[in-house]
């Protein structure tokens, strides 16, 4: 049986960067009259109804499995090692999630039909698996059962839930906003000068010499269609007249751009060598530089703000429930992570070494992680236990002043995406 493909892998909604800031300082204080975890349990969250806020130790235990074998990992190391450690963390924060999320619909009043959490399960598998013989053989060698792939494809429908609920709170967006956008960053709205160029690459000097002098003879269209696909070994142009469109300075290699940019319109140019080897090239037309007017981009630029104005919504959700589920969350000595209310830390990231903090480390200081956590923004969705740092947003201009955008979408939920649901890595 071929490999599932590891982007359709089942990916346990867990929280990134975002929570785990939100809650670091406040995790170190531990508070009074904590209630006591049953004996059969790892932790309990306060106020999620019926039995969902006990986590069990049998709960425990699977999740422990699955999140090993999510991992690649054949077998649950033993405890006490850095593998274990770090799969206890994981698991814990799975399981958590699971239970802060449900929480926080049901303080929201929010809930998801079981005929939508049906259907969106059918359309999972029928993506994700070519038949029901492969869903089941799945399963077998994740250590979910079906009713863990159902909780968890109902747990991604409430967060959407949650994250709709949370972006209807974002302030409205004026016109008088968007207006003083458009002013604040007019210039840097600017389009840039483009030229349409027709032109002839070959490494042969002679070639390129041959065209040219073919062209000097005559330059219509026509004419360029044939000599291109005669002289040119340029594959973007070669079997278009050599034409290419909407070029900016900059793009092409710096003999060429500088030869480009400073030619009249209509006179054949060349030849001129670069690297590629020889050109010559005809400016077939100039687009001047322009700005366009606030109503061309009235709407883009709303939207924008919008955008903007749902992500700080959210920020700020995220802030408060980190804090509001840690304060009710109470977890069992041996399985006490920074989520809990009753955690007692240093404040130190887990992965680093004790040696890290002492005055004059015997053997030199370690390999220590940063001191300041990264609070870049990763693409909404991609944070998880194989990927905790997320995939890194790209960085954009935006005019001065402009408010930076955040990260959306509930931590582990894509918005408009439903979850998928795959074969764990290493899975033949």
């Amino acid at each position: 049986m071929s490999a599932i493909p590891q982007d359709k892998r089942l990916a346990l909604v867990v929280f990134g960067a975002a929570v785990a800031i939100a809650i670091a300082a406040y995790g170190i204080f531990r508070g009074f009259g904590d209630p006591d975890v049953p004996s059969d349990a790892v932790a309990i969250v306060e106020d999620v109804p019926g039995e969902e806020g006990t986590i069990t130790q049998e709960e425990f235990d699977r999740g422990l499995e699955q999140t090993a074998a999510r991992a690649g990992l054949e077998e649950v190391p033993e405890p006490g090692s850095r593998d274990y450690d770090n799969l206890e963390q994981a698991a814990m924060g799975d399981l958590l999630d699971t239970v802060w999320i449900q929480g926080e619909a049901e303080d929201r009043g929010l809930t998801v039909p079981q005929s939508q959490v049906d259907d969106q399960l059918e359309q999972i598998k029928s993506q994700s698996f070519r038949s029901e013989r492969e869903f089941q053989q799945f399963l077998e060698r994740s250590g979910f059962i079906e009713e863990d792939i159902v909780e968890r494809v109902k747990l991604q429908l409430l967060s959407d839930e949650i994250e709709s609920s949370v972006s209807e709170t974002a302030v409205p967006v004026s016109d008088d906003q968007v207006e003083e956008f458009y002013d604040a960053g007019e210039s840097q709205f600017e389009q840039p000068e483009t030229r349409d160029v027709r032109l002839i690459l070959n490494e042969d000097r002679d070639r390129v010499l041959a065209a040219q002098q073919a062209l000097e003879q005559d330059d219509s269209d026509s004419a360029w269609e044939t000599v291109a696909k005669r002289y040119s070994s340029d594959p973007s142009s070669r079997n278009n007249g050599g034409l290419r469109e909407g070029l900016t300075e900059g793009l092409l290699e710096r003999e060429l751009d500088r030869g480009v940019f400073a030619a009249p319109r209509g006179e054949l140019q060349g030849p001129i060598q670069t690297p590629l080897g020889f050109y010559v090239f005809e400016v077939e037309n100039v687009t001047p530089p322009r700005t366009p007017e606030f109503a061309e981009l009235r709407g883009q630029i709303k939207g924008q703000l919008e955008q903007v104005a749902q992500q700080d919504a959210f920020a700020r959700f995220v802030d408060d429930y980190g804090s509001k589920w840690q304060a009710r969350t109470f977890c069992a000595s041996e399985y006490l992570v920074d989520r809990c209310h009753n955690f007692e830390g240093t404040g130190h990231p887990p992965t680093a070494q004790p040696q890290c903090y002492e005055e004059d480390p015997r053997g030199g200081r370690p390999d220590c992680p940063a001191s300041v956590l990264q609070t870049q923004p990763v693409l909404p969705g991609s944070v998880s236990v194989l990927n905790p740092a997320g995939t890194r947003l790209p960085q954009t201009p935006h005019p001065a002043g402009a408010v930076q955008p955040a990260p959306t979408g509930l931590p582990g939920a894509v918005p408009g995406a439903p979850p998928q649901v795959g074969a764990p890595p290493g899975t033949p």
